[in-house]
């Protein structure tokens, strides 16, 4: 008696197609949110002005934190930020360092900070900075932190690349499998 091979369901494809969707999907979401984010380590408490050591090239970002810790001290000011007038200043060269809008919007919330993105800058050689900020208008308000550096993420992209290399995996399996499984059904007709 001969055993009857059944082919796998058309059905196979859709499942692996959604699994490929899903895994996608995933990445998308993990490249996109800073995983085990090291916030940045400058901190300003202001209105107010201070100078800082930046120790390499690059681009940097500035936070605005509206919940932040100093020392002792919890800030918990919320959002949104009232309108500020801020410039940051080269040390080394007297120069006015050009503030712009971030390219896109990040954010942090780890170890009782949270922060949003607020200005990028670039600079092109490490040493001495002055960032100064205050209110518009000269209106007063609530001391506010604000955090400058390269937001870190540590993991997300591993993880992200992971999930994608394994979701295509499955997926083709699914595919192929159904493929070569109903041809050679097929064949045997």
């Amino acid at each position: 008696m001969e055993k009857v091979v059944r082919a796998p369901r058309r059905s196979n494809y859709v499942i692996g197609i959604a699994v490929l969707m899903v895994g996608l999907a995933l990445f998308a979401i993990l490249l996109h949110t800073p995983r085990n984010a090291v916030p940045p380590e400058i901190q300003i408490i202001v209105p107010g002005a201070k100078e800082f050591y930046l120790p390499e090239a690059g681009k940097y970002t500035i936070f605005y934190e509206y919940l932040s810790i100093i020392g002792d001290k919890t800030y918990s000011t919320g959002l949104p930020l009232s309108p500020m007038l801020a410039g940051l200043q080269s040390q080394q060269y007297y120069a006015e360092i050009e503030l712009s809008r971030p390219s896109r919007r990040r954010g942090y919330g780890i170890g009782g900070r949270a922060g949003v993105s607020v200005f990028e800058f670039e600079i092109e050689s490490s040493g001495n900075y002055i960032f100064f900020i205050k209110y518009a208008d000269d209106v007063s308000g609530p001391d506010l932190v604000f955090a400058i550096g390269k937001l870190e993420t540590l993991g997300a992209t591993p993880v992200g690349l992971g999930t994608l290399f394994g979701t295509f995996s499955i997926s083709g399996l699914i595919i192929i499998r159904t493929y070569l499984k109903r041809e050679k059904r097929k064949n045997r007709n």
